[in-house]
């Protein structure tokens, strides 16, 4: 069973699901491939894949998909940030004006990660020109590099429940408008395995679940 995953979704959705996979049908070998989403959804149009696990838009018209969930996006602001000291609750509506994020340093994902399109828009949507000092491929290397101060990013909340930085302030982007959809996906034009529709039903269900 070939799986494709971009980095983030490996550590934070694959996990909840491959472990039980693999316990209940050890007859079968997983091969995970690690991609960002263009790649992967590339690979499954062209049948080399047997399933995959992005986010959403999908813009290929060979793939079909079913959504697990969506989840919110948040504003990670270090504490040595003066912007931090505003903050006083992750779910509130911002506590300062928007336009003082303008010229802001920020730790971003690479430009062909669906989150940094998603953030690009949330710039773009407020006229905000920030200062990109990092550009990364791994979303919890840019929470660590917010924990040292060096600058925000965004992170999904799947990634803000597991993170045990302690000087990391959270504000909560619009859900409506700026988020995070996960789906499980395949090759619409392929009868897929046995193996592939017994990891996706329980990939279904196990988000159902939640």
């Amino acid at each position: 069973l070939k799986i494709g995953v971009n980095p983030f979704l490996a550590s934070h959705t694959l996990y909840n699901i491959l472990p039980e996979f693999i316990k209940n049908y050890p007859g079968i070998e997983v091969e995970l491939i690690e991609d960002s989403a263009n790649q992967i959804e590339v690979l499954l149009a062209e049948h080399k894949i047997d399933i995959c696990i992005t986010i959403l838009p999908i813009n290929n018209e060979e793939i079909d998909y079913e959504t697990l969930y969506t989840e919110a996006l948040y504003l990670a602001i270090p504490d040595q940030n003066p912007l931090a000291k505003y903050v006083q609750s992750s779910e509130h509506k911002l506590p300062f004006a928007i336009n003082k994020l303008n010229r802001e340093k920020f730790i971003l994902l690479k430009n062909n990660m669906t989150l940094r399109r998603v953030t690009d828009t949330f710039f773009e949507d407020h006229d905000l020109k920030p200062q990109t000092i990092v550009e990364t491929i791994n979303v919890d290397n840019a929470l660590y590099l917010v924990n040292e101060g060096l600058g925000i990013t965004v992170v999904p909340a799947s990634v803000k429940m597991k993170s045990s930085h302690q000087n990391v302030k959270y504000f909560k982007l619009n859900e409506f408008v700026y988020k995070n959809t996960v789906a499980i996906a395949y090759n619409k034009h392929f009868d897929i395995s046995k193996a592939a529709s017994v990891f996706l039903n329980l990939a279904i269900m196990r988000f159902k679940e939640r």
